[in-house]
């Protein structure tokens, strides 16, 4: 077991405008003297980060990123500490092939809690005749399509539609076009020199092949079991590529090999481009440490799915908030939503939450502080609301959240659609809406298992359209809010309900929820719109 008190986290914020907040929290959390540095536009930053750490007397180097950002810290940790990997790209090719953990609460506690061993890996580098270039790769290199592919893709496209989807059109392009010929390729493998026609000549540190997400390199008639990350050799396999058929011509294994190739063909390594042939590529032998699960089965879903079960639930009004019922708990109950209307707070109270404790926060201004300090403590916000010129906010402990943060926007600003699907990708869902003294407040939470979430900005609950469109998207209400005019809703998928109604009206709709209750549904949110009441409630699957 490996536990590393002094480390430097190296982090690749790219998109994620969350992660330094999110890494942060759980190094605070663990209480861990990790020291966070993130990456720059200047070339080669998280590399030169990453030697700084070593300088350092670190215990370990952490890196945060997609497969460049990893393999520039790879190349500065060879042959020195320990490399340890939050994965955070799209394709996550050096995770998959270590079996690390995809989702960052686990792999952070990989890590830190030292269920882990090292792992002493080989890693291939690659370089000029005349040494002007030379590369460290952990997966692999190639020249021809896919070389080609890297090459072309533009850097617009990958930040605009994503690596994986702008690089796998650039290669159909590429093989649409059909513009290899079966190249003339010159290899000198372990110093014996053989020639032979293909048109891709890959050399494979680490045998994932079939295993990639997304890759349309999948080798089918090519067996992986020869190909090993810590074995001391490297696998040279060329192809023959008609359309989407590829057929290996030959596997050879060696040390070291010198491509050349007729005419000159691009080379890439790990997703770079990095020049043409000829190259010559070499093994460095276990050169490299990298922080591996001890016995971990790769689960890349590590989150709780969303899904209460009440079986009980009673909806209490009062004039003033009512404090008392925090501390009461009676029959383990907790409160599950609040909202504040025509001069009353009304309270839904359910069993079956599966919180094991539950604080309120009532303030003037937004409790930023207050919130910030429960949270270190384990708790989360289940509940929000303004009304009577103050915010609550209801925070449980032992909720499916791993992280939560929070987001504010002024009145008659929302969340954008393409924001929201940026926080979905990364693992974020909202859980909490609401809106008080001119600004919205959007709750986000990792751990609700939530697949695809949309908002709707409504004049009036629910109109026929909504109604229609969260059926073709298999979808159901999970928070609902008004600045007093308007409804904020989101809408998402997975939420273990079956079934959803709506009950509006101009006064309190109690007798209607009730006849619900009866029937087994429960009250999901509740709002209060000027002048009518809202309640949406569910059933729940088995």
């Amino acid at each position: 077991m490996n536990m590393y008190k002094h480390a430097h986290v190296i982090v690749n914020p790219k998109n994620d405008r969350y992660i330094i907040d999110r890494i942060t929290y759980l190094i605070q959390k663990a209480n861990l003297d990790w020291q966070v540095f993130t990456t720059t536009q200047q070339a080669n930053s998280a590399y030169i980060l990453a030697k700084q750490a070593i300088a350092s007397k670190v215990d370990a180097v952490i890196v945060y990123g997609g497969d460049g950002t990893i393999m520039e810290c790879a190349s500065a940790t060879v042959n020195q500490i320990p490399l340890g990997i939050l994965p955070g790209g799209t394709l996550n090719i050096v995770a998959h092939a270590l079996n690390i953990p995809l989702n960052l609460e686990a792999a952070f506690a990989l890590i830190y809690q030292g269920n882990n061993i090292i792992r002493h890996i080989d890693v291939g580098q690659i370089s000029s005749q005349d040494d002007i270039v030379s590369k460290t790769f952990l997966v692999r290199a190639s020249s021809g399509y896919e070389a080609a592919s890297v090459a072309n893709t533009s850097h617009e496209a990958r930040k605009r539609e994503g690596q994986d989807i702008a690089f796998a059109k650039t290669y159909i392009w590429e093989l649409l076009k059909n513009r290899f010929s079966n190249s003339q390729f010159k290899l000198t493998i372990d110093g014996k020199t053989i020639k032979v026609r293909a048109q891709e000549c890959i050399i494979a540190n680490s045998g994932i092949l079939k295993r990639e997400p997304n890759n349309i390199m999948a080798l089918d008639n090519w067996s992986e079991s020869s190909c090993d990350i810590e074995d001391g050799l490297l696998n040279i396999i060329l192809l023959n590529i008609q359309g989407l058929n590829i057929k290996v011509v030959e596997q050879h294994v060696a040390k070291e090999i010198i491509i050349n190739a007729s005419p000159p063909q691009n080379v890439q390594c790990d997703g770079e481009f990095i020049g043409q042939t000829p190259l010559t590529v070499k093994v460095l032998a276990n050169a490299l440490s990298i922080i591996s699960p001890a016995n971990y089965t790769q689960n890349t879903n590590v989150t709780t799915s969303y899904k209460p079960r009440y079986t009980y639930q009673e909806v209490i009004r009062k004039r003033q908030f009512p404090k008392n019922f925090i501390y009461r708990k009676s029959n383990n109950n907790y409160i599950t939503s609040l909202a504040y209307g025509n001069g009353k707070w009304t309270i839904i109270v359910s069993n079956n939450t599966d919180f094991c404790d539950q604080i309120y926060i009532s303030s003037v201004e937004f409790p930023s502080y207050e919130i910030q300090k429960y949270w270190e403590q384990d708790f989360y916000i289940t509940s929000l609301a303004y009304g009577n010129g103050k915010w609550v906010v209801i925070m449980s402990k032992q909720t499916i959240y791993s992280y939560q943060n929070y987001q504010t926007y002024i009145i008659d600003t929302y969340p954008r659609e393409n924001l929201l699907q940026e926080q979905l990708k990364i693992g974020l869902s909202i859980t909490a809406v609401a809106y008080g003294n001119g600004e919205w407040v959007i709750v986000i939470s990792v751990g609700t298992g939530i697949a695809n979430q949309t908002y709707f900005i409504k004049e009036n609950f629910p109109a026929l359209s909504l109604r229609e469109s969260l059926v073709k998207n298999q979808q159901y209400i999970t928070c609902v809010a008004s600045d007093g005019e308007r409804l904020l809703i989101i809408a998402s998928q997975d939420t273990n309900i079956s079934k959803q109604v709506y009950v509006t009206r101009t006064y309190f709709p109690n007798e209607a929820i009730q006849e619900y209750l009866k029937q087994s549904y429960f009250i999901t949110d509740i709002v209060y719109r000027y002048g009518s009441w809202t309640a949406v409630l569910s059933v729940f699957n088995k």
